[in-house]
């Protein structure tokens, strides 16, 4: 029987908690866009108002996502930015991926934290030294969620691991994002578990990469009875100690 070497998560509602958010998204915006726009000001350039991007970048980025779940090509977020002040007069070589990164600030929104059953799981999945890592469809680059996990003292679990659609280009289900997770942390599916909120995208795609699939049923989350009948988990959770015997069952030697 082959050995369990790492396991894989989902990020937001798998590991972090978003029902929590305190509802001050658009003041976040507001500041990200404002320090972008100062900065280019310091450039010389006349950039849109602050409100405006404000506004712009939800029918933006709907009309990207719309096309994203068609073709499973995913959205970058710096990009549809960048591209939004081309269009207003700024030139493509003012800003660069990591600078604007850099100005724009993101970072773990008020009231969003990892869910309280996540850290001692981690803990105990480090100590009996299986690799961890991140899996997700966030059109966010790495180097953005990345400070969020940092802000919630989670990033030392995900070090080698922090896989972001935007930076692969692909949506999950499509199988190059899990690929590109198993290849940084040099491990076969077959050695790989995966833990996911969504049926179709984590659930089904890391079943046919050959991963033992968990589906982590989180209470604000809604799918219809069809799909919840056609993808089958390997395992239902609902908090993270309910993993360790479905663990023990398939990897009898993991700890």
């Amino acid at each position: 029987m082959a050995p369990l070497k790492a396991i894989l998560f989902d990020m937001d509602d798998t590991l972090i908690d978003w029902s929590q958010g305190d509802g001050s998204f658009h003041q976040l915006e507001l500041e990200r866009f404002q320090s972008v726009c100062d900065y280019l000001v310091g450039l010389g350039y006349t950039p849109p108002s602050p409100a405006w991007l404000v506004e712009q970048l939800p029918q933006r980025a709907e009309r990207a996502w719309k096309i994203a779940h068609e073709t499973l090509i995913s959205p970058h977020l710096p990009q549809l930015i960048m591209d939004m002040l081309f269009e207003a007069g700024i030139p493509n070589t003012a800003l660069d991926v990591p600078t604007f990164i850099e100005y724009y600030g993101w970072d773990a929104a008020p009231g969003v934290m990892p869910f309280r059953d996540v850290p001692p799981a981690l803990d105990i999945f480090v100590q009996h030294g299986i690799q961890l890592g991140i899996v997700t469809n966030a059109y966010q680059t790495a180097p953005m969620r990345q400070r969020e996990l940092k802000t919630q003292s989670l990033w030392h679990y995900f070090q080698h691991c922090l896989i972001t659609a935007a930076d692969v280009g692909r949506l999950k289900p499509h199988p190059s994002i899990f690929q590109a997770a198993l290849s940084a942390l040099n491990v076969q599916p077959h050695e790989t578990v995966f833990v996911g909120d969504n049926l179709v995208a984590d659930v089904l795609g890391s079943q046919r990469m050959g991963m033992k699939a968990v589906w982590r049923k989180v209470a604000h989350h809604h799918y219809s009875q069809a799909t919840q009948e056609s993808i089958l988990p390997d395992a239902t959770i609902t908090d993270f100690t309910q993993l360790f015997p479905h663990l023990d069952a398939w990897f009898p030697a993991w700890r």
